[in-house]
Parts: structure tokens; C-alpha cells; sequence
């Protein structure tokens, strides 16, 4: 864990960009596959938000198992909930949220693994 509040932002958003990185990636592998839109230094919040939420819709019309679905809706929902928390945690940096984030990433490689 870095020493510092800003290295431990820092490290947050590496691991929320290695969890969205996943995701991009199995997404490619689906039948029909979908592009998530690419992370690129600076992008806000909001837009990486939007861009999971897209994915999350146009998940629903896959022709996949809802085992499938629900890995890949898993992985996505642990993206949002990494984002969420570190938004917080820039203002009131606390060891559970670090913690948090980077849990909340490794399962959503996990699941997009298992998807």
C-alpha cells in the first residue's frame, strides 16, 4: 500500500484500470462481441460509468447462458462499485476503502474470467 493518500489514489485507479482492461478484453470474446470504450488518461468518472452501463445492456441480448450473463453483469457491477469507492476515497482516504477497491477489482477479473 503506498505511503501516501496520493499514491494509494494512485494505486486505486491502477487496479480499477487493470479490472476495466479484463472486462474490455472478455468482451471481446462473446458471441457478438461489444468494445467498451478505451481508458485513456483523464477520463472522468462519469464516462467510464456510462460506458459499463452500455455494456451491461447490451449484455442482456447476448445469445450466452445466464451463467454467462450474470459473470459478466458481475464483473461490471464490481467496476461500478470500485469506481464509487475510490470517488469517495479521493476526498477521505481510509485503509478499508484502498482495501475495498481492490478487492472489488480482482473479483471482477475473476468473474469476467468465469464468464
Amino acid at each position: 500500500m503506498g505511503n501516501t493518500p496520493d499514491q494509494q489514489v494512485n494505486e486505486m485507479a491502477d487496479a480499477l484500470v487493470r479490472a476495466l482492461n479484463h472486462l474490455q478484453y472478455a468482451a471481446t470474446l462473446l458471441p457478438v462481441p461489444i468494445k467498451l470504450a478505451p481508458v485513456v488518461p483523464g477520463m472522468a468518472a462519469e464516462e467510464i460509468a456510462e460506458s459499463i452501463k452500455q455494456f451491461r445492456k447490451l449484455l442482456e441480448e447476448e445469445p450466452v447462458t445466464e451463467d454467462i450473463k450474470y459473470h459478466y453483469d458481475e464483473a461490471a457491477l464490481n467496476i461500478l462499485a470500485a469506481l464509487d469507492i475510490t470517488r469517495i476515497a479521493v476526498n477521505e482516504i481510509i485503509d478499508w476503502r484502498y482495501d475495498g477497491v481492490h478487492m472489488v477489482c480482482t473479483n471482477s477479473i475473476n468473474a469476467s474470467t468465469l464468464g
